[in-house]
């Protein structure tokens, strides 16, 4: 396992700790992708790089009103769950 997918399920059983008493259902997904670009002009490659992404879709039910909310920052995660679950406030 990556460091940054570690770092994430870190954060992630967080989050659920904090709203799982607050919801009557929960879940947040992850996923971890890979890619390489390569920009070709004519028969010369022009660029070649290799990443790594993260990102993922959390839904929430809260008396029968479901939320949805993808995210590809692990950063805003916690903004992205209150912007777009039905959340008690």
């Amino acid at each position: 396992m990556s460091t940054a997918l570690a770092d994430a399920q870190n954060l992630l059983s967080d989050l659920i700790g904090r709203y799982r008493s607050q919801v009557d259902y929960l879940s947040i997904r992850l996923e971890e992708a890979e890619g390489t670009d390569i920009l070709l002009r004519g028969d010369r490659v022009e660029t070649l790089s290799e990443g790594i992404s993260v990102g993922g879709q959390v839904r929430a039910c809260f008396k029968g009103g479901w939320g949805f909310a993808s995210f590809n920052q692990l950063s805003t995660l916690a903004e992205r769950i209150e912007e777009r679950s039905p959340l008690p406030v």
